[in-house]
């Protein structure tokens, strides 16, 4: 696997996030250096650099403005992109964020498992050809190979045992983690944030998770054949 580039304006900061991914036998480059390179979209060289990293990792010592600017260039190679943040960002930022390119949320104090699966087990370009089943609205595209954490699957497969129905926030906590609590609702949100993500990573054109605002999220009868295909390539 090509190396994970690591964009930050401290590489003694980054001693720690570089330690730990380096447990899953995963080579980092970490540089603040390469910062200017990649803010300018004229600079020929970042293409050539580019080429030899897998994603991307933007430090939290890298600005928003920074960010901003850094975007436009990832994008330009179909870079994802993942962010490292103090705190997660609200619903509205994080769509704001994604629909500039950003592809996932790294959280300082992540988990192992958080770690894995934002970052190493974050789908990359493979040169796969998906069909989708009858009756929602889908289109044939080239499409990347999808990875389910096992919180992930457990949410997906409670909801698609009864699609259409509503599943509450506490319900699901309950089911997945065995309790109701603030930082369980917080982080369903980013599961299901995830999820969709992966989701529609297909092309595929509609909610194939529906939030109900005030109630919960249901999977619509629609999608259900498709997701389940999914889980079992998964």
């Amino acid at each position: 696997m090509k190396p994970i580039l690591l964009l930050t304006k401290s590489i003694l900061h980054e001693v720690p996030l570089q330690q730990r991914l380096q447990e899953f036998n995963q080579e980092v480059f970490s540089t603040s250096e390469l910062l200017p390179v990649m803010c300018n979209r004229e600079n020929q060289q970042r293409t050539r650099l580019l080429f030899y990293f897998s994603r991307v990792l933007i430090s939290e010592t890298v600005g928003d403005i920074e960010l901003g600017h850094l975007l436009p260039t990832l994008q330009d190679h179909d870079m994802p992109v993942i962010r490292v943040v103090d705190n997660l960002p609200t619903t509205e930022e994080r769509k704001n964020w994604e629909e500039r390119g950003v592809t996932d949320w790294l959280p300082m104090n992540h988990s192992l498992e958080c770690l894995r699966e934002t970052v190493i087990s974050i789908e990359l370009p493979k040169e796969t050809l998906f069909e989708a089943g009858q009756g929602a609205s889908y289109q044939q595209a080239a499409v990347k190979s999808i990875r389910f954490s096992k919180n992930e699957r457990k949410l997906i497969e409670l909801m698609l045992a009864t699609p259409n129905q509503v599943w509450s926030r506490q319900q699901l906590c309950q089911q997945v983690w065995g309790e109701e609590s603030e930082s369980n609702k917080s982080q369903l949100s980013f599961l299901i944030s995830k999820i969709k993500r992966k989701l529609n990573s297909l092309a595929v054109s509609g909610d194939v998770i529906e939030t109900h605002w005030g109630s919960g999220y249901l999977v619509p009868k629609n999608y259900a054949s498709l997701i389940k295909e999914l889980l079992l390539r998964g």
